[in-house]
């Protein structure tokens, strides 16, 4: 009995197909490794979103550390600009990571990139910047 249940199943599936063949229609029959690769991009796009939302949660932090870089610098400085020129009112060129200064004539001056400018030696040395060996000697012989 069950096979003949099977035999009339198998006959109404093969007249469907026959019928949807009749139409001009074609079955789109997808590969096993096309579903998993799907599968798997969905997954990956799944992840990229939950990342998206958690970076969109985050923001407010990354706009709080940009707001305390700001208040980092000193009084009477700007920021460098990523080149190795400073404005013409703030003519010292500071670096954080050493906390050295360089004036205008200074063997370094033209090559050094400043994450600070300052408007005067005085006002580098306030904010806790210390002369090169060369503006210490220059700065002796005055």
């Amino acid at each position: 009995m069950r096979l003949a249940a099977d035999e009339i199943r198998g006959g109404e599936l093969t007249a469907e197909a026959e019928a949807f063949e009749a139409s001009g229609a074609e079955l789109a029959i997808e590969p096993v490794e096309a579903i998993a690769e799907r599968e798997q991009l969905e997954a990956d796009a799944a992840v990229a979103l939950a990342i998206v939302d958690t970076a969109a949660t985050e923001v407010p932090a990354a706009e709080a550390s940009t707001a305390e870089v700001e208040t980092d610098l000193p009084e009477g400085a700007v920021r460098g600009d990523g080149t190795s020129d400073c404005p013409e009112d703030y003519p010292i060129k500071g670096n954080a990571s050493s906390k050295l200064y360089h004036s205008p004539g200074s063997p370094s001056y033209k090559r050094t990139v400043p994450e600070f400018c300052f408007a005067s030696t005085e006002v580098a040395e306030a904010a806790g910047f210390n002369p090169t060996k060369y503006e210490a000697a220059h700065e002796e012989s005055e």
